[in-house]
Formats: structure tokens, sequence, C-alpha cells
């Protein structure tokens, strides 16, 4: 089968959901031809994967990027025979709905999470966020099937009235990848004594790194403690400006995005890892939650949809992320016991093994893709 999948973004700034499609598509390969258009590729090689490049860099930008990939897969069709269309965004799906009911090829759109939603806590400019919900509805309209990525989103999506048929496939992590490193603080030239807790990716409003912060003064009262926060984005200046108006500046080490390839010594070099995000009614799969499970470390997360393995395979600690006390309290009494750490990590590293290898997200989805295109 001839599947081509868009994704129109940067691969070299290593973001998640370009994280995601890479790990997505190298592992579906392995059972159908791939056709990947993208804006800019890392210059990874990726067998039985023809990249298509567009390198659409003119302004404006969103509307070139549309004429370059429609060009693209204009071009793709009049010698490939695609079976399948496949994207994750809504305007990628709408261009790829659009396409797929001109030329009668199927369409699955894979919904991570809604708009609307998640650009309210960005507080997005009103322009880009209602356009984009014009684009996934478009996308939603014209795809032939949906993949949600929680339980959350096909309960919402079906409360809309869309009837349309529906799977649930989790996000899953590189378990080759992400492993344990051995020497990591040594690798870093970190202190091997000291107690560090960290947060790794991308600095974005529904990260709530401003939990994490507020947290930090509470553990400071009873025990010492250093916070490591790695990766890029929009939050990174107030992040820089908070740590020094706090006075955390001794405590807290704010580092430059790294290569994906760098991020499991910097979890590693870890005792707890973090992950306070904001509420989204759509739920939460997310990468780093696997990725922190796989390099076998303990993680305090927010009490919401999508974390709920945490607490049930003994694998961390749920907490409300607005009580910095609570979040607090539960790296103390991580910080305490090393052999609680140890076991909490062994449970997540089992769990992600057993349930969230993108090996078995990519079975899953390949076995949609077949589903579909014999419809």
């Amino acid at each position: 089968m001839n599947i081509c999948y868009i994704h129109t973004a940067d691969f070299s700034e290593h973001k998640g959901s370009s994280i995601h499609v890479k790990e997505l598509v190298k592992h579906l390969s392995q059972y159908h031809h791939v056709y990947l258009i993208v804006d800019i590729w890392d210059g990874t090689p990726m067998d039985s994967i023809e990249i298509i490049e567009l390198r659409c860099l003119r302004k404006p930008y969103i509307c070139w990027r549309m004429l370059c990939t429609l060009q693209a897969l204009f071009r793709l069709l009049n010698r490939e025979n695609i079976d399948l269309f496949y994207a994750k965004s809504p305007l990628e799906g709408a261009i790829a709905g659009c396409m797929g009911k001109i030329f009668r090829i199927p369409f699955i759109y894979e919904v991570n999470g809604l708009i609307g939603e998640e650009y309210e806590i960005m507080k997005a400019k009103p322009l880009l966020k209602y356009g984009s919900q014009i684009l996934e509805r478009i996308a939603l309209k014209m795809a032939t099937h949906l993949i949600c990525v929680t339980p959350w989103i096909k309960n919402i999506l079906k409360g809309r009235g869309i009837e349309k048929k529906m799977d649930v496939v989790p996000n899953g992590a590189d378990i080759q990848m992400f492993r344990p490193v051995e020497d990591a603080r040594k690798m870093l030239g970190l202190d091997p004594h000291s107690f560090l807790v960290g947060y790794t990716g991308t600095l974005k409003a529904w990260q709530g790194l401003e939990y994490l912060l507020a947290a930090v003064p509470h553990v400071l009262q009873k025990e010492q403690v250093t916070v490591l926060i790695v990766g890029g984005g929009e939050l990174k200046q107030w992040l820089l400006n908070t740590v020094y108006q706090m006075g955390l500046q001794d405590h807290v080490r704010v580092y430059d995005e790294v290569d994906h390839a760098q991020v499991p010594t910097y979890i590693s070099a870890c005792d707890v890892c973090m992950l306070l995000k904001k509420p989204l009614s759509s739920g939460y799969s997310p990468l780093k939650l696997y990725e922190y499970m796989a390099c076998q470390r303990p993680v305090v997360a927010s009490r919401l949809h999508g974390f709920e393995c945490l607490e049930a395979e003994q694998a961390g600690f749920l907490v409300n992320p607005e009580n910095p006390e609570e979040v607090a309290d539960a790296i103390i009494t991580l910080l305490k016991d090393e052999a609680l750490r140890k076991k909490m990590g062994e449970n997540g590293r089992a769990y992600v093994e057993k349930y969230h290898t993108w090996k078995k997200v990519a079975k899953e989805v390949s076995e949609i893709c077949e589903t579909v295109v014999s419809r």
C-alpha cells in the first residue's frame, strides 16, 4: 500500500509533533511504502520512506505553504498510485481531505487535540484561532476515518455530532533511544550527589511551568534541590525572567533545546521528572510521559485525563498542580526514598514496553489503514 503522509513542518526543530510523525512513519514503513511531505527535513536517513521537501519559506508563509503542498501532491499523484492520505494537523488535513474527495482517495485524520481549547490556553490571536478551527472542521468533515489519541477526544467529537468511524490509538515512545543512560550526570557535568528534578520539552503555555516554579520554594524550605528545564519555545524569556524575579537562579537551570537523541541523557540525569500540564477536556497522551517512564524515572504529573497510568502502575504521583505545597510534598517524598524512586522507575519502563512502543502504535495504525482502504 502507498500512503502519503502530509506534515509540512520543519523537522529540524525537533518539536513533539514532528517527533511523533517521524517515529510513526519509520515503523509504519515496515508494513507499507510511505511518502512523507514535509517543509524541511532534518537529514535523518529513512529507509522505505520517500521524503518530499517543500522548503516554502516565502511570505505569507501559510498561503505559500498551501500552494507548495498542493503542487507536491499533484506531482506525486501524477507519477504514483496513492492508496491513502494521512494527516494530523488542520491545514494539512483540510488539503488532504479536499484532494481525497477530488481523486477518490480515502483520508485518515489523526486528532491529537482540539484547536480551540489549545489556542485558548495559548491566548492565540483571534484570526489564527478561528482560521485554524475552520480548517479543523473541514478536515473532520472530509476525513474517511478518524484516529484519536485519547478516548476523551473521541467522546467530544461524538458529542459534536460527528458520526464517522473512529479508533483510539495513543502515542508511544522509542524504547531503544529512551532508556536509562549510565553516567548521565558525568556526561553533562552535573553534581553526582545533588537531587535533580527535571522537565524536558517545549516551553508552551499548556505545559504549566509556572506550577513547577511555584513549588520550588516550598521544596527548598525542607530540602536542597536543583531543577533542570531543557527546551525552547515562546515562553523561554518569560521563564528566565520569572526565575530571576523569584530569586531561584541558584536552584533552577534553564538549558536550550537539545537534539532529540540527547534528551534521554538529560532525563536520566534527573531523580524525578515533572509533567504539570494544564487541564484540557480532550485529555492527554503525551510523548513526554512515555519517554520519562521509558528512562525509568518516576513522574510527578497533574491529576488529569491521560495520566492515570502513573497511579495505576505505581510509576509516579498525581497532584493538583495549582497547589504548590502538594507538588512539593510529592517531590520531597521521592527525594527521601531512593528505593521508591527505583521501583516506580522500573514499573514505568515495564508499562511503556507493554503498551506504548511506536512499534505497537504503528501496527495498530497499519491495520486501520488496511481496513479503510479495503472498504
